[in-house]
């Protein structure tokens, strides 16, 4: 979800007892230790972490495009202290949730996050994001299929097949460190290359006109594209489907994409939804190791049985 939160930066809270949580350890001839992390929920193909805390449930939104933070609530768990800070007479408040994550077998966040005193996202999360900074240095499967998350300690890339590994992009400071771990991936549309934002959070909410699309849900994943492409598609392909204002988030217009050539895989339909040119050639792109054009989403990663996602090595495996 390319909404990107540095401005409203990092949390995550964590709290249930041990014997509360089931661990799936799986290995294979080319991984090493696969986790099943069983709080995960995969919803329209998006993904949260449901974690129970006393007598409640958070509910976190978990998002490789995304930032960090969680809503002032959430620290009363287990009355996490708050550090606040003034920038330039600018009020920061963090808190750090590790002491949450003592107890659990997710993985732990490894900053500290944002407190977020806004309203935006509660109807869809109670808690707060796990973003970049959460899925960073790690390695991942989202298995689209079974609709669980898992984390790998090891992939062997020599013994995979050397055609179906690809390269993904990420920023890294003077001295070879990553920085945001914000993904970067090439998709084919058309024969024309498309650097893009690997964002399992990118979301559409469908209007009325567009939820017969999206088995009439009203927050599903999706994707995005800048309004230049966005614009020269719709131009040169008159028959392929648009819906105006169909993602009500901006009332941006969207368009099914026929088919797209992502992971050594030609895949589709995929919907986008339309953004301008600078949220991701100007903004995004900051944050990024090249200038992107969109974002590859839910609406894409459906189409897969899983996507394996190795952020040390940079490298992503897509399989069908």
């Amino acid at each position: 979800m390319v909404k990107y939160l540095f401005v409203i930066s990092v949390l995550f809270i964590i709290s249930c007892k041990e014997n509360s949580i089931k661990i799936e350890v799986k290995s294979s001839d080319w991984l090493i230790n696969k986790l099943n992390i069983e709080q995960a929920i995969f919803r329209n193909n998006l993904i949260y972490l449901d974690i129970p805390v006393s007598n409640d449930t958070l509910t976190f939104f978990t998002d490789t495009g995304g930032g960090r933070f969680v809503y002032p609530e959430v620290t009363s768990a287990k009355e996490l202290k708050i550090d606040s800070s003034y920038e330039e007479n600018k009020l920061t408040e963090t808190v750090d949730l590790d002491e949450l994550f003592l107890e659990s077998k997710v993985p732990k966040p490894s900053s500290s996050y944002s407190i977020y005193r806004g309203e935006k996202y509660r109807n869809d999360f109670n808690a707060g994001m796990l973003g970049s900074f959460w899925f960073g240095n790690r390695i991942w499967e989202f298995n689209y299929e079974d609709k669980s998350l898992y984390s790998i300690d090891t992939i062997h890339w020599s013994k995979v097949n050397s055609s179906h590994p690809v390269q993904l992009g990420l920023q890294k400071d003077e001295s070879g460190n990553f920085t945001t771990h914000f993904p970067s991936i090439e998709m084919i549309v058309q024969n024309d290359t498309i650097p893009v934002l690997f964002d399992t959070g990118a979301t559409i909410n469908p209007s009325s006109d567009a939820l017969v699309y999206f088995n009439n849900k009203e927050r599903v994943g999706g994707s995005f594209i800048i309004t230049s492409i966005f614009d020269k598609w719709k131009s040169e392909n008159p028959d392929w489907k648009v819906i105006d204002g169909g993602d009500t988030s901006i009332g941006a217009d969207i368009i099914e994409v026929p088919e797209i050539i992502i992971g050594n895989h030609t895949v589709g339909p995929v919907w986008f939804a339309k953004r301008a040119d600078q949220n991701f050639k100007e903004w995004m792109s900051k944050w990024m190791d090249k200038t992107i054009e969109g974002a590859i989403g839910g609406s894409c990663f459906k189409h897969f049985k899983s996507i394996s996602i190795d952020y040390p090595n940079q490298k992503a495996l897509f399989l069908r």
